[in-house]
């Protein structure tokens, strides 16, 4: 599961730069447009509004489910971590460095989170002429960033994570070998 979660942010953010750059295309095309028209150029425009539209759709969905996916993986860790300590009496200090995961990577999820709604929505007012353009652009840009350190935090933490649960289990084996303990569960 952790694996996918920084698969799905990579991939997230890897569509949210290419939704970018075809909204940059698309605005190119229309730009050239203004004053040609034709059917042709409308053609064109609507072909590349459709492409920045499905994949900023798209980009934006996988970018909301992996940047939740890491509230909820850090949740279920640190609940199975907690019932660990308890059931086998290990050290509690373990449960700050679950802390210090999880603030690691809230603030920056939550912000990413807002940010690309706000994107995608002001995406729309763009294309019904509501909002200024650099509006949209501002917010894709700070979306794309905040998403990128999101997911730059949120990889280095899943990996602590990973490595945090892979000690804890090696300590309920090692317990569980000499016989100070039955396990009834592993951590993880």
């Amino acid at each position: 599961m952790s694996y996918a979660i920084i698969a799905f942010n990579l991939a997230a953010l890897a569509g949210l730069l290419i939704t970018i750059v075809l909204g940059y295309a698309l605005g190119a095309k229309v730009g050239e447009a203004a004053g040609t028209g034709g059917d042709l150029v409308a053609a064109a425009i609507a072909l590349g509004f459709r492409r920045h539209f499905l994949l900023g759709l798209s980009s934006t969905l996988v970018a909301l489910f992996a940047q939740s996916m890491i509230f909820f993986y850090f949740i279920g860790t640190g609940i199975s971590i907690k019932k660990a300590v308890s059931l086998y009496n290990l050290d509690r200090q373990v449960l700050g460095r679950v802390r210090e995961f999880k603030q690691r990577t809230s603030g920056i999820a939550s912000l990413a989170i807002l940010l690309i709604m706000a994107a995608f929505v002001l995406g729309g007012g763009v294309a019904a002429r509501a909002v200024p353009a650099w509006a949209h652009h501002l917010t894709a840009w700070a979306a794309f960033a905040a998403h990128g350190l999101s997911t730059w935090r949120g990889t280095g933490a899943i990996l602590d994570n990973v490595g945090l649960l892979a000690e804890l289990d090696r300590r309920v084996v090692g317990m569980a070998a000499r016989g100070e303990v039955e396990v009834r569960r592993t951590v993880v």
